[in-house]
Order: C-alpha cells, then sequence, then structure tokens
C-alpha cells in the first residue's frame, strides 16, 4: 500500500491563504461583535480600522517576517 504525502504545491498555498483570509475575517467579525458590545463607538473604530491594517500587513507581511527571524546581534 503506497502512502500519498501532501506535496507544497501553488494550489496548496493560494487555498491557504484563502483560508487564512476567511478566518482573519471572521476573527473581526467576532471581535467586532464583542466589543460592540462593550461600547458602540469602540466597535465603529475597531470595524473601520481593519482594513488598513490587514492591507498594510499584506504589503509589509514578508519584510516584518524576515526582520523577526533574523537573530538578534
Amino acid at each position: 500500500m503506497k502512502i500519498k504525502f501532501l506535496r507544497a504545491n501553488k494550489n496548496y498555498h493560494y487555498r491557504n491563504q484563502f483560508l487564512n483570509i476567511i478566518v482573519d475575517i471572521f476573527k473581526v467579525i467576532f471581535i467586532g461583535i464583542a466589543v460592540f458590545s462593550i461600547n458602540i463607538y469602540l466597535a465603529v473604530i475597531v470595524i473601520a480600522t481593519f482594513p488598513f491594517s490587514y492591507f498594510v500587513f499584506l504589503k509589509y507581511g514578508k519584510i516584518l517576517k524576515r526582520k523577526i527571524k533574523k537573530p538578534q546581534k
């Protein structure tokens, strides 16, 4: 019996990235609901700043990850 292992290919990468986006969106929705129960104005601020922070991380995320992985001297 042959066991097939998952290979990292392009489709796997895009599927993984898509799932991460969906999970992030659900996180913001649930955090927004929780914050909304505390204070409506705070919830509006959290929901309004999410797209900005998300797109900034998409643009500079690789750079930040590389800098974090480098050993500190």
